[in-house]
């Protein structure tokens, strides 16, 4: 009595861990799932960075194709007396335009090492974590979280320290 009473135990027993093991294996399956789509989200997210960045550096290197093409001729009659009123604000605002890119891309080349200091993932929030193992100082708080992997050297970040640059 005392036997069978003890195997319908272990039965029970065995019946109960066979269907925990079954619902551990389950929710392995959900994290391992969950952490592969939230791979894909963080590649999502890097490559719109990326596309987004070229975008920008494309939409430069066209202004500055524009600028730089070469302007064909244009053959105008023109009655002197009537006409040059006309022309003359447009040379002044032509010239006042060409001033002001040259003056943009200058402060754009100064400006080099003023923007090491801000996010490579959002490029808007300055920058505010240094990540660790690699020490790369290059994402602001909020993206630091975001991220499992630094955006310069592909290193997965194991921890983060928080700076406050005075």
């Amino acid at each position: 009595m005392e036997l069978q009473a003890r195997k319908q135990r272990e039965a029970a027993l065995e019946s109960a861990l066979a269907d925990k093991e079954f619902i551990e294996g389950e929710y392995r399956k959900k994290a391992e799932e969950a952490k592969r789509r939230e791979e894909a989200l963080e590649n999502d997210l890097a490559n719109m960075w990326r596309d987004r960045e070229e975008s920008k550096q494309h939409g430069s290197e066209r202004e500055r194709q524009v600028s730089n093409a070469p302007r064909q001729p244009e053959v105008v009659v023109v009655a002197k007396i009537e006409e040059t009123p006309k022309e003359e604000p447009l040379v002044a605002r032509l010239k006042a335009r060409t001033q002001e890119m040259k003056e943009k891309e200058m402060k754009s080349q100064a400006n080099g090492d003023a923007n090491s200091h801000i996010c490579k993932v959002c490029f808007e929030s300055p920058t505010a974590a240094i990540l660790l193992p690699c020490r790369h100082f290059c994402l602001c708080k909020s993206c630091s979280l975001a991220c499992s992997e630094c955006p310069i050297c592909r290193t997965k970040i194991s921890d983060r320290l928080f700076a406050f640059p005075s």
